[in-house]
């Protein structure tokens, strides 16, 4: 299974594949429902065996989490198996009273003041840092990765 699970909307997808590229180039496993769902399965089942299974759970969370329940759900699920939670906020927005309870016990990286892509190294390291490893360092090439 993978090491971390990445929660998003549709909407934020291409900030998700963003952080998802930058965690696997550093070696890392990430569930990305858009990639791993598999189209026989229940996704609910998926979902919940994909957060069991992970380490870390990263929420992408732009303004747009605000109004959704499926994000709720979701942090839900995460709290329940006691994950380490660390949610990337991509927009300066307020949070909503429902978010802010979810949120609570959380690692909060703030990267609404530059383009994503500007954070995405510091990312890559406090993810390094929450699962105690020294993926920082060692981009692989896309050869390694095909192996």
């Amino acid at each position: 299974m993978k090491e971390i699970y990445i929660g998003y909307l549709q909407k934020d997808k291409a900030a998700a594949e963003d952080i998802v590229g930058a965690l696997e180039s550093h070696g890392f496993s990430c569930y990305f429902a858009e990639r791993d769902l598999l189209k026989d399965e229940s996704e609910t089942v998926q979902t919940v065996d994909a957060i069991s299974a992970c380490s870390i759970f990263i929420l992408v969370a732009s303004r747009k989490v605000n109004k959704s329940n499926e994000i709720l759900d979701l942090l839900k699920i995460a709290q329940s198996k006691e994950k380490t939670i660390f949610t990337v906020f991509t927009d300066l927005f307020a949070v909503s009273a429902d978010l802010r309870k979810a949120l609570l016990k959380t690692r909060i990286f703030r990267a609404h003041n530059r383009n994503l892509k500007y954070h995405l190294k510091r990312i890559v390291l406090e993810v390094s840092y929450l699962l105690k490893k020294d993926n920082f360092f060692s981009e692989k090439t896309d050869t390694e990765q095909e192996a």
